[in-house]
């Protein structure tokens, strides 16, 4: 195969600034210099301790790396991972000259685009187009989009270590990197920019280089990191020690990908109870998993030396590796994933679990997973290592996603309350038997009742979207008495994902194959200004289901 050598300079477009107006751009400015002065490698300024807390939404540099929930966003300029890269919320704010080339000063991690050489954690925190700043590894493209053909690409690598000791003995980090990608073509990068440090950690970008238009990912990422030659060696001596690293498998901007989360704990005895009977890798039924939830991140520190959260950046149909931790000091998990995206969201997955050390055997299962839908695996401690005793349950999260849904708002009334008038609200669920219908939508239609000839009139029909309780409300209302009917209800559908027809998405997503919905025409719902009023739950089932007034979908 062909090699290039890429040494042409270019920017970095891990993009810093700020969206306010030019007093702001310049107070940023001036912080960053201030930020950037020379130090050693090690604590941040103004960091309280070297051993910062797990990360959270509010808690430390890492904050960037955890993705809120809705309507939450960190208060700093982190840049939240995966649903607002740095170009997208500072677009408006560029900085000239070498400042628009320096990387963030904070960590970027992904747990499969990462690997261990020596005492050091590398990792790829970014891969960026050079000519078009919103195609990013951050974001995922409609169907259909294709990236542009000869766009050079840069990427910007980082190196961590648990204690700031190990950094001070990197002479050089990343000065050349040697790609591959999927179709066996070799090229050779040489342009490094300027190295910058971080709390426990340096980053880089190196670029730029033209790819094959028909590549779709890098099949392998190769560089070195360079050591200061040793104080106490021969005399004369100053060859640099060299650390080889390898990353596998590094998604392309434009290629849509999956973003994830893994995290794995032991069951506390309240829950282990539950599955005791469990002999093997389980996925578990949905209200299973939504009743586990909260033993897993964010709700719970995530272990690891470096404490940083195993978040994931998955190429589509390859098969994608990477460690999750387990809490106590225990050997972490060995987890390959070969996700496959398909119509509507869903995704089947290969997996294969094993634990780091053991003598027992690779388990491998057959998952069939949707987009954005946490799902938990459940297998026996003593499956992954046969030398381990008693029975405690190993679960494993994983919820992965192709973006972030819209947030969740209230829909605005077609009754709005005029005037003086004060209004109200109508709320209600929509539900798949007893589980709600995370974020997706309803059609509804809405009609008031006319006191005067006692009918309801002027019904109209409107879309509402549904939180991740599957709840809904019209705000806003004018005070008097209402009709409402729900006329369909549709899983939540990603923009990017290839769609079917709504009843066929319903069918495999719910196993409905001739839905209803029950409750579906409520009358006489009564609204006092300041007042809420609670719609019974529209329930999706089969037709031949009777229990109270339904609707034919």
């Amino acid at each position: 195969m062909g090699t290039q050598s890429v040494s042409s300079r270019h920017p970095d477009r891990a993009v810093l600034g700020v969206a306010a107006g030019t007093l702001l751009a310049g107070a940023a400015l001036a912080g960053w210099i201030w930020y950037q002065r020379p130090r050693t490698p090690g604590r941040a300024p103004g960091t309280a301790s070297p051993h910062p807390v797990a990360p959270s939404v509010r808690a430390g540099v890492m904050s960037g790396m955890i993705p809120p929930s809705a309507g939450v966003l960190p208060a700093s300029g982190t840049g939240v991972f995966p649903y607002l890269p740095p170009a997208e919320v500072w677009k408006h704010g560029l900085l000239p000259g070498r400042f628009s080339r320096m990387p963030q000063p904070i960590p970027r991690y992904f747990a499969n685009l990462a690997t261990q050489a020596g005492p050091y954690m590398v990792s790829i925190r970014q891969v960026i187009l050079e000519s078009r700043r919103r195609y990013d590894l951050y974001t995922n493209q409609p169907e259909g989009v294709v990236r542009p053909a000869g766009d050079p690409i840069s990427l910007s690598l980082q190196v961590m270590c648990v204690t700031p000791e190990p950094l001070q003995n990197v002479a050089d980090f990343a000065p050349r990197l040697v790609l591959v990608d999927d179709r066996g073509q070799r090229y050779v990068c040489d342009n490094a920019g300027q190295l910058q440090t971080f709390e426990r950690g340096m980053a880089r970008v190196v670029g730029s280089v033209r790819l094959s238009p028909d590549a779709r990912y890098l099949k392998s990422v190769e560089g070195q990191i360079l050591l200061k030659p040793d104080p106490a060696g021969k005399a004369g001596s100053q060859a640099h020690n060299v650390l080889t690293f390898r990353i596998q498998n590094v998604p392309l901007p434009v290629e849509n990908h999956l973003f994830g989360v893994a995290s794995a704990v032991f069951l506390p005895p309240e829950h282990a109870r539950t599955f005791a009977r469990i002999g093997s890798l389980v996925a578990l039924a949905p209200q299973h998993t939504r009743r586990l939830s909260r033993l897993f991140p964010p709700y719970v520190p995530e272990p690891g030396p470096l404490r940083l959260p195993n978040r994931l950046l998955l190429q589509s149909d390859v098969m994608n590796t990477f460690l999750v931790p387990l809490p106590g000091g225990k050997p972490p998990l060995k987890c390959t994933l070969r996700p496959v995206l398909g119509t509507d969201g869903e995704i089947q997955a290969e997996c294969t679990l094993a634990m780091i050390g053991s003598p027992g055997e690779p388990i491998r299962a057959a998952l069939r997973l949707w987009d954005d839908e946490p799902q938990v695996l459940l297998c026996p401690e003593r499956v992954l290592n046969p030398e381990a005793r008693g029975t405690r349950q190993v679960a494993l999260w994983l919820h992965l996603y192709t973006d972030r849904p819209a947030e969740w708002r209230p829909t605005t009334s077609p009754f709005p309350a005029t005037g003086r008038e004060r209004g109200g609200s109508l709320i209600g669920q929509v539900r798949v038997g007893q589980q709600p219908l995370c974020r997706g939508t309803a059609r509804l239609e809405i009609a008031a009742l006319d006191e005067a000839s006692g009918t309801y009139q002027n019904a109209t029909e409107l879309e509402v979207m549904l939180d991740t309780e599957g709840r809904w409300c019209l705000a806003n209302i004018s005070p008097g008495t209402y009709r409402v009917r729900a006329l369909r209800a549709v899983p939540y559908r990603s923009a990017v994902v290839r769609a079917s027809d709504p009843d066929a998405y319903l069918r495999r997503r719910c196993g409905l194959k001739r839905p209803v919905i029950l409750q579906a025409d409520q009358a006489g719902l009564r609204v006092q200004g300041g007042g809420q009023v609670t719609v019974k739950p529209f329930i999706l089932a089969e037709q031949n289901v009777s229990a109270g007034n339904q609707s034919t979908l």
